[in-house]
């Protein structure tokens, strides 16, 4: 039985397609289309594959707790199609994608899927910088409820910590595609945003 058949996925389009302008079905599309051309760098494709079209299953940049929610929703939606281990690395590969670090005390298997689903969550930091652009304004837009003065400091902040990291991508393949520009792209919106 697929993890994903054609019922789950067109409730999850409707979730992603509620009014998102980043973190939106495009979004997940993207992710698989990264699934699709590094998969021999997983070991469970399909619980990979669950883990992306989970992740941001909730969102709403209020919140605090939408990878904790996306995670439950997974674990409730998928529970009948696989076993407690296998939904347990998906719950936690969705999580975490909040810090977008592998958490300690996982398998070298549920590590590397993990790396894979944070580093191609990440590689629209590596994109095109027209497409960086875009990938900004939509976000902005999904936290349009937040002052300027709190935006520009906070997403600063979370931009700058990306860019302190030794690197931004833990699978080499990622680094050799997306690192360069993803540290132009993250300086030029960094200086932006503080200009």
């Amino acid at each position: 039985m697929a993890l994903i058949d054609d019922d789950i996925r067109a409730r999850l389009k409707a979730l992603y397609d509620e009014g998102r302008a980043y973190h939106n079905w495009a979004h997940i599309q993207a992710l698989l289309g990264l699934l699709d051309l590094f998969r021999r760098l997983v070991s469970d494709e399909q619980a990979v594959a669950a883990s992306i079209y989970f992740h941001d299953a909730i969102y709403d940049s209020r919140d605090k707790d939408n990878e904790e929610r996306s995670a439950s929703l997974a674990l409730d939606w998928l529970e009948t199609r696989t076993t407690a281990k296998r939904l347990s690395s998906i719950a936690t590969s969705i999580l975490a994608t909040k810090t977008h670090t592998v958490p300690e005390g996982v398998t070298e298997r549920t590590a590397a899927d993990i790396r894979f689903l944070v580093d191609a969550d990440l590689a629209i930091f590596g994109s095109e910088p027209e497409v960086f652009e875009a990938y900004d304004v939509a976000i902005r837009q999904e936290y349009a409820w937040v002052d300027e003065e709190a935006w520009r400091t906070g997403r600063a902040a979370v931009l700058k910590g990306f860019l302190d990291r030794p690197t931004i991508f833990a699978i080499p393949e990622f680094r050799d595609r997306f690192e360069q520009k993803a540290r132009h792209n993250l300086r030029a919106a960094i200086a932006k945003l503080t200009a």
